[in-house]
């Protein structure tokens, strides 16, 4: 487990004290919001149990009014209303807040990507600029996506407030990039009946080492491409 995956104070602090003392979990609550507003997958986490929490309140409520009715009680409706404005309404805009910022995030990480490995832009302040997000907030998204393994090669440089990227970091992207646009192409036309046939060995993509500095890029047959480092021209040979 990495870095600020649990929350500031824990799901189960907060229900023991529904219990023993509610009007603490109001401002336990409020605490937790305040220290996770940088760290997105936590507010997140926050939207889900807030959502669940709530809901769970107004269920057993459901629960003890309809009991109530079944029994010949006349129980006052202003109190189910009551639940329904304060605990339902706020549930299902918390799961609604949690879905839409899961969303954004993963837009976000998807752009990260493209910025760091496509355009080369490893600043954290430029990151932060290009999602209109603050510093902090883009620091601990990057954090969390280095935790997770979405960026390979990746780590924080924070005296230089940027991201660092080995040669090994934009060969496994090479890879990565070679892998979906076969996905999203298929094979040539043709293909597969020549290499049914056997009469032309069919080439496969492989490493190739620049003569200029010895980096390393994934390249299809008859494919060449310019060093991102010294800038030599790297032919398949």
């Amino acid at each position: 487990m990495g870095p600020h995956d649990k929350p500031f104070i824990s799901n189960g602090t907060i229900v023991l004290f529904l219990f023993v003392f509610f009007p603490l979990v109001v401002v336990l609550m409020i605490a937790r919001v305040l220290k996770h507003r940088s760290y997105t997958h936590l507010r997140i986490l926050d939207g889900r149990f807030f959502a669940k929490f709530l809901f769970y309140i107004f269920l057993v409520m459901s629960v003890v009014y309809f009991g109530q009715l079944i029994a010949g009680n006349e129980p006052l409706f202003s109190v189910y209303l009551f639940f329904i404005v304060f605990a339902l309404i706020p549930s299902t805009y918390f799961r609604a807040r949690a879905e839409m910022l899961s969303n954004e995030l993963d837009a976000r990480f998807k752009h990260y990507r493209r910025m760091l490995y496509e355009e080369g832009v490893t600043s954290i302040p430029h990151l932060a600029q290009s999602v209109s997000r603050g510093t902090e907030t883009v620091l601990h998204e990057l954090q969390r996506m280095i935790h997770l393994g979405l960026l390979p090669g990746a780590y924080l440089d924070t005296a230089a407030n940027r991201i660092q990227l080995s040669p090994e970091a934009f060969q496994s992207q090479d890879e990565h990039s070679y892998a979906e646009d076969e996905e999203e192409t298929g094979p040539v036309p043709g293909e597969a009946e020549v290499r049914q046939s056997g009469t032309v060995p069919q080439q496969p993509p492989k490493a190739v080492e620049c003569h200029g500095c010895g980096f390393k890029v994934q390249l299809k047959p008859g494919q060449q491409q310019e060093c991102q480092f010294c800038g030599s021209v790297i032919p398949y040979s």
